[in-house]
């Protein structure tokens, strides 16, 4: 295929011989060769098609440019830490699976979209036209494959490509959908928080609390709630461990156990009290957060304010992750007001006042409209995607080459 493509001029002859046999020996002794003994030249098998090693290198190089580029101190500790080879294993994974099921479908590629491809590619323009050596270069330096095995390879993206393109044809949002987004990421409030929690608790009222605990109330807790005490134990084993690294027996830490889990209770009963004291305090309109320091002395208080948080946030800095949080304070009937009770966000209990409610300024929605929409339309293209992409996976006959993934340092694309 594509004979002007394949022809070789004479003066590069020997230059393609010498990095034909370097490409051979990065293949045959880059990660996970053993030796001199044979590796297979592919990264992952899908259903008998393969991934070869140059290619998953080509596209890991390309997401390692690109995150070079966004994140000014990028590195391959973070590239590690991000788990990048997978995300681009997973990629080459779903091509192969959209390739296939592409073809099983019917989907056809013609020789003129292949070429128009190639030819059209950025690699391969020297100016503003195609180059045939500069493409024959790529192709067998970068690539390390044959100029027939690229065109196979460029054949397999673009029928994933067209069955891609048929899949996401129907994600198409609605009118109240897009407004929707327009607002949650426009309209916004302000708010200040008071946050009770046993971490906020000075270190001798907490000593007092576990002081009150007696020999009976130990007693009495382990022949109620002995399962409490030895889950516990289970999901604190290394607390326990003896100095040689033994675990402990639960009769032997059992008491210490009951009054630990004693303490916590009594210490979470306060802080509902305490927040409940705060908010009746509040709420009154007139009390001063000065005060906070004489009416909780066992506590390390102080009112703490957040600006601009939008209907979409999840987290809130100091407080947690809390999506009921965030509901409850866009659903406040009158601003100011301060939430009808304290809210429990893991052991916090956090009494809020909204203090500013600023809508989404409706003015600047025509404008943004066509953005929101090709936003919604490719988050909801990526979902229909990798659903489809999950349901062939799971039918799918995988092989991976583990030596080879191992020494390279990614984990599985399943």
């Amino acid at each position: 295929m594509f004979t002007d493509l394949r022809k070789k001029s004479g003066s590069l002859v020997i230059y393609l011989m010498f990095a034909a046999i370097i490409v051979t020996f990065v293949i045959s002794f880059g990660p996970g060769d053993q030796g001199c003994r044979a590796q297979p030249n592919w990264v992952v098998m899908v259903n008998g098609d393969t991934i070869t090693q140059s290619e998953f290198r080509f596209v890991f190089n390309n997401y390692y440019d690109f995150y070079q580029r966004m994140i000014p101190d990028f590195n391959a500790q973070k590239a590690k830490e991000m788990n990048l080879s997978k995300s681009a294993l997973d990629g080459l994974v779903e091509v192969v699976l959209l390739a296939q099921r592409s073809d099983d479908l019917g989907f056809t590629v013609t020789d003129e979209e292949i070429r128009r491809e190639i030819t059209e590619t950025p690699y391969f323009q020297k100016g503003e036209s195609f180059d045939r050596d500069q493409y024959t270069r790529f192709v067998q330096f970068q690539m390390g494959m044959t100029i027939a095995a690229y065109e196979e390879k460029v054949r397999r993206d673009l029928l994933a490509e067209k069955l891609r393109r048929f899949l996401t044809d129907s994600a198409d949002v609605s009118e109240s959908e897009i407004t929707q987004e327009f607002i949650n990421n426009n309209e916004s409030i302000d708010a200040q928080f008071l946050v009770i929690s046993e971490s906020r608790m000075k270190p001798e009222a907490r000593e007092k609390v576990a002081q009150s605990v007696t020999e009976k109330d130990i007693t009495d807790l382990l022949a109620k709630d002995e399962a409490r005490a030895k889950s516990f134990l289970a999901d604190n084993k290394e607390r326990w461990r003896k100095e040689d690294g033994a675990e402990r027996p639960f009769d032997e830490v059992k008491s210490d156990i009951a009054r630990e889990l004693l303490v916590k209770d009594r210490i979470a009963a306060l802080v509902k009290a305490e927040a409940a004291k705060a908010l009746s305090l509040f709420s009154g309109g007139t009390y001063k957060p000065e005060l906070l320091k004489k009416d909780f002395p066992d506590w390390d208080l102080a009112v703490q304010e957040q600006a601009a948080i939008k209907r979409t946030a999840r987290y809130i800095p100091d407080i947690g992750i809390s999506a009921d949080l965030v509901k409850q304070l866009f659903s406040l009937p009158a601003v100011p007001g301060y939430l009808s009770a304290p809210v429990m966000v893991d052991d916090k209990a956090v009494i809020a006042l909204v203090a500013k409610h600023t809508p989404a300024d409706m003015a600047k929605f025509a404008t943004e409209k066509e953005t929101i929409r090709r936003s919604l339309q490719g988050g909801k293209s990526r979902e229909i995607v990798s659903s489809y992409t999950k349901a062939l996976l799971e039918k799918a006959a995988v092989e991976y080459n583990h030596n080879w993934i191992s020494a390279f340092g990614t984990g599985e694309g399943q």
